[in-house]
């Protein structure tokens, strides 16, 4: 298992809600990146979905804040982006679940 920053002995409950935070915003990034074109970029003949362009920058772009958001939540962005790449539906249909289950185990609501 990885040792996740609010799964530690002795994490304040400030550590643990400031983790939870930050797995659901890399949870959300996951979820907005598999978006489809909306009826009006459909419309204006775009080829790309704003929300799951930014989305993907943010996953895998260098000196975006997630590589610091994967390390305050005691993960690693590299091993996240190679899960993403590896099998993208699982990942997507996770994040639908709510990845911050997953990233942050033992934190209440």
């Amino acid at each position: 298992m990885i040792d996740f920053v609010s799964t530690r002995d002795g994490a304040c409950p400030q550590t643990r809600a400031c983790a939870k935070l930050l797995a659901k915003v890399i949870s959300q990034a996951v979820e907005d990146a598999s978006e489809p074109l909306t009826d009006s970029e459909v419309d204006q003949g775009l080829n790309r979905n704003y929300r799951a362009s930014t989305a993907l920058r943010f996953l895998f772009d260098r000196g975006q804040p997630f590589e610091a958001y994967a390390r305050l939540i005691g993960s690693d962005a590299m091993a996240m982006r190679l899960a993403l790449l590896r099998n993208p539906r699982h990942a997507v249909l996770r994040a639908r679940y709510d990845l911050s289950e997953f990233f942050v185990r033992g934190v209440e609501a």
